[in-house]
């Protein structure tokens, strides 16, 4: 937090810079500083998961970005089948 106050005030910033909205300027000392990170910091990471790719049969994505075991049909698929959409 030390860092980011010193280059926050850098005279370089000086013509974009507003004041310090959080924590603010009235938590000066470390503890108070400390106490406010603590509070409210938080991970911003967006969890995913992955999965197996590849031709054999464990995989979920094949080489195509295709999932293994899902048909999807398009519409002109449907007209050619002769089928009646249900």
């Amino acid at each position: 937090m030390r860092l980011l106050r010193e280059i926050g005030t850098a005279p370089a910033l000086a013509p974009w810079r507003g004041f310090e909205a959080f924590p603010g300027p009235g938590k000066a000392n470390d503890e108070a500083v400390r106490a406010y990170l603590c509070r409210t910091l938080a991970s911003y990471c967006h969890p995913v998961g992955t999965c197996r790719t590849g031709e054999a049969p464990l995989p979920v994505v094949g080489p195509g970005l295709r999932v293994h075991g899902i048909l999807l049909r398009t519409h002109r698929q449907r007209q050619s089948s002769g089928r009646k959409p249900t």
